[in-house]
C-alpha cells in the first residue's frame, strides 16, 4: 500500500514538474525487462545518447536502441577528435562536463533518480492563468478580471469586462461589454446608457454583441435590439430585432470581400445584408443556435444547435452529427472542426465523423477564433492557444486518444486516491491505539483502583460513564457485577480497622498504600 502511495506521489511531482511546454511522456529505467541506471545523455551530429550501467543506448524519440553494451559509465563525446557518429560510440572519455537534461525537437530528456524521464512538447499553449477569458483579439484579451494586451498588460483605462466582442477597426478598438467602448491613438470613449445599453446621440439601441465595418466611416452594429447603421455620431435602426431577447445568440457571421455583403444571426435567422442596407433572412431555424460560423475557402455555413451540428450549404441545412456533447463554440478548419464545450475541446473530421477530445476543461461561449496562423480559445481558466501547423498535426487514432483526454484529472484522481490512502492508514493506525488504550483501561485492576479511590462515592453508573463501557460489558471483565466489587472493596477497607493492627505503618507495610492514603479512607469510612 505505502509502495502505492509513493508511486502515485512521486508521478505526480514528475507531472508537475515539467519543463514549460512540455508534458510527461514516460519514465524509462529497464531495457528488454533488464533495469539499468541512467548515468548521463549526450548530443552529437543531432542524434542523442544514453550511458547507462548496461551500455550505451541511442535514443530515437522515445526508442532505446542499444548501440554498445560495453560502455557502462559518464561519458561524453571527444569533441576534440572529431569523430564521427559511427566511431562515437567506441570513442567516449570521462569527463566532469556532463548533461543531465536535453531538449531535442519535441522531446526533453531528463535523468532522475538515475532514471531517463520523458517529456513530449505539448501543442497548446496557456497564459493569463486562472482568468476567465471571454473574448480575444488580435491584441487583446478581455476576461472577467480586465482587459489585457498581447503582453498580458491589464490595460486599465479600458472596461473591466466583455460580455460581447473586441474587434480591432479602422485602427480603432471596439469593446462590446454590455455599452460599447472604443479606444484609438488619442481618445478613449464610452458609449453606454445609465443602464448599461449602448448610446449613441442620445438614444439607446440595446446591449451590444458584435461590430462590422460598413465603408470607410460606418459601421454596423448588432444588439439584442436590432441592427444598427452608425459614424458613431448618429445612429439609425436597418433591422429590428422581433424579441430583444438578450439570452439569444446575436453573431456578425462573415463579411463577403468581393461585394461586402454582410452575414449575421438576429432572432434565430439567418440574414444578410448588402451596401444599399437592403436585408433579407435565409433560414428561419426551428431551434435555438447557439453558435454559427463559416468555412471562408467554401463560404459553407456550420452552426451548433442544442440537438445537431449542422451544415448549410447554398440555403439548405443538413446534420453532420448530434450535438451529445453539448458544444457551445465552433470552427471549421481545413476538413474539419473545432468544437468547445464545459467539459472540453475536441476535433471533429469531417471524412468520417470521428470525434476526439484534445482538452480537458471548461470552455467559455463566443470565446473561439481564428487569428492570423492560431487558434485561440477562452477558458474560465486562461487562453489556450495552437499554431495552425501544430493543430493539423493531430491525428485521430486511439492511441492520441488517450494520451490526450483529461491527463489533468488522471493526476487529481492519483493524488485523490493517495490521500484516501493515507487517510484510511492513519484510520486504522490510530483506532489499533485507541482499542490499546481501550483494552488497558478496561483491565480489572483498573476498574478496582477507579473504585477505591472513589470509594465514599462511587457507583455502578459513575464507572460505566468514567469508563464509557456497557454494564455488560463491565461485568464480563470484572467476571462479577460492579456492586458486588465496590461492596468487597468497601468491606476490606472496614476490616482494616479491625484491632488486629495497631498503626498506619503497619496497615501500610500490609496493603501497599501510602499512610496519607490509608488515612484519608479512614476518615471517608468514619463520617
Amino acid at each position: 500500500m505505502l509502495k502505492i502511495i509513493y508511486i502515485s506521489i512521486n508521478f505526480i511531482a514528475l507531472q508537475l514538474s515539467s519543463p514549460s511546454g512540455f508534458k510527461l511522456e514516460e519514465v524509462i529505467s529497464s531495457y528488454n525487462e533488464s533495469p539499468f541506471l541512467a548515468f548521463n545523455l549526450i548530443k552529437v551530429d543531432e542524434k542523442i545518447f544514453l550511458s547507462t550501467d548496461k551500455g550505451l543506448f541511442q535514443l530515437k524519440e522515445n526508442k532505446l536502441n542499444l548501440v554498445n553494451p560495453k560502455i557502462k559509465r559518464w561519458a561524453r563525446y571527444n569533441i576534440k577528435e572529431k569523430k564521427t557518429v559511427e566511431s562515437f560510440a567506441s570513442k567516449l572519455i570521462e569527463s566532469d562536463e556532463l548533461n543531465y537534461s536535453l531538449t531535442h525537437n519535441d522531446f526533453h530528456y531528463q535523468i532522475l533518480d538515475q532514471k531517463l524521464v520523458i517529456y513530449t512538447k505539448t501543442l497548446f499553449r496557456k497564459k493569463l492563468d486562472n482568468k476567465s477569458v471571454r473574448a480575444i483579439s488580435k491584441d487583446f484579451i478581455a476576461t472577467y478580471s480586465g482587459i489585457f494586451n498581447s503582453k498580458l498588460k491589464l490595460m486599465e483605462d479600458f472596461p473591466s469586462y466583455s460580455s460581447g466582442k473586441i474587434r480591432q477597426l479602422n485602427g480603432q478598438t471596439f469593446v462590446l461589454y454590455d455599452g460599447m467602448f472604443v479606444a484609438s491613438n488619442d481618445t478613449l470613449k464610452y458609449y453606454s446608457s445609465v443602464i448599461g445599453e449602448i448610446r449613441i446621440n442620445k438614444k439607446s439601441i440595446g446591449y451590444g454583441s458584435d461590430i462590422v465595418t460598413l465603408g470607410n466611416t460606418n459601421y454596423l452594429i448588432l444588439t439584442n435590439k436590432g441592427l444598427w447603421k452608425t459614424d458613431l455620431k448618429n445612429i439609425e435602426l436597418i433591422d429590428s430585432s422581433k424579441t430583444n431577447d438578450r439570452s439569444s445568440t446575436l453573431k456578425i457571421i462573415h463579411k463577403y470581400p468581393e461585394d461586402g455583403r454582410i452575414l449575421y444571426l438576429l432572432d434565430n435567422k439567418l440574414k444578410v445584408i448588402n451596401n444599399d442596407l437592403n436585408h433579407e433572412t435565409l433560414i428561419d431555424f426551428k431551434e435555438p443556435i447557439i453558435d454559427i460560423t463559416i468555412e471562408q475557402n467554401s463560404n459553407d455555413i456550420y452552426y451548433i444547435s442544442a440537438s445537431e451540428i449542422g451544415l448549410i450549404r447554398n440555403t439548405r441545412t443538413s446534420q453532420i452529427i448530434k450535438n451529445t456533447s453539448a458544444y457551445h463554440n465552433i470552427l471549421p478548419l481545413n476538413n474539419s472542426l473545432v468544437l468547445t464545450s464545459d467539459n472540453g475541446m475536441y476535433k471533429l473530421n469531417l471524412k468520417n465523423l470521428e470525434e476526439f477530445k484534445i482538452l480537458n476543461e471548461e470552455f467559455n461561449k463566443y470565446s473561439l477564433e481564428k487569428i492570423g496562423d492560431s487558434i485561440y480559445a477562452g477558458s474560465v481558466s486562461g487562453l489556450y492557444s495552437v499554431s495552425l501547423d501544430d493543430f493539423y498535426k493531430l491525428k485521430t487514432t486511439n492511441n492520441q486518444k488517450n494520451k490526450n483526454i483529461n491527463t489533468k484529472s488522471f493526476i487529481y484522481y492519483i493524488l485523490f486516491t493517495s490521500i484516501l490512502i493515507i487517510i484510511f492508514l492513519s484510520y486504522k493506525l490510530i483506532q489499533k491505539n485507541n482499542k490499546t488504550v481501550v483494552q488497558e483501561k478496561l483491565t480489572k485492576e483498573l476498574i478496582r483502583q477507579y473504585i477505591r479511590k472513589n470509594i465514599n462515592t462511587v457507583t455502578t453508573e459513575s464507572i460505566k460513564e468514567n469508563f464509557k463501557i456497557s454494564y455488560r460489558k463491565l461485568c464480563k471483565i470484572l467476571n462479577e457485577t460492579p456492586g458486588k466489587v465496590i461492596e468487597k472493596e468497601r468491606k476490606y477497607l472496614l476490616n482494616l480497622k479491625s484491632n488486629k493492627f495497631k498503626t498506619i505503618k503497619e496497615l501500610s507495610n500490609i496493603t501497599g498504600y501510602s499512610e496519607e492514603y490509608i488515612k484519608k479512607i479512614q476518615k471517608k469510612i468514619l463520617e
